[in-house]
């Protein structure tokens, strides 16, 4: 509504933004490529419905996200292990955020920096 339009609106002049989509009608894409259209390029998608649950990562949505040309897409939220990683890469996803898994000890610092982007 007005007050999420508002804190978009004051982020946007500090060239921040924090969107809550499911308070909008607008779908993720959507807000994505209208904050592409006045230049935005990056972008943290957490997957709240996976994050925390070591499901692994929405590789579908993360793709179209990341097929959006001039986004870059940094993934988070259901990461499960050393092998998602490379599924997000695949993406071309930026990057990837890590979190339960990491303090779990389903995947450790030295083996996603094998794996690290360049």
């Amino acid at each position: 509504g007005t007050e999420v339009s508002k804190v978009i609106l004051d982020n946007i002049r500090s060239r921040a933004a924090v969107v809550a989509v499911p308070l909008t009608d607008i779908s993720l894409i959507d807000s994505m490529k209208e904050f592409l259209h006045v230049g935005f390029t990056e972008f943290l998608l957490t997957n709240v419905n996976r994050d925390g649950t070591l499901e692994g990562p929405d590789l579908e949505f993360l793709k179209d996200a990341c097929d959006l040309k001039n986004a870059n897409v940094i993934a988070s939220g259901g990461i499960s292990s050393i092998d998602d990683i490379p599924k997000v890469k695949q993406r071309n996803a930026w990057g990837v955020i890590l979190g339960k898994a990491l303090y779990e000890n389903k995947i450790t610092i030295q083996e996603s920096k094998k794996l690290s982007w360049p």
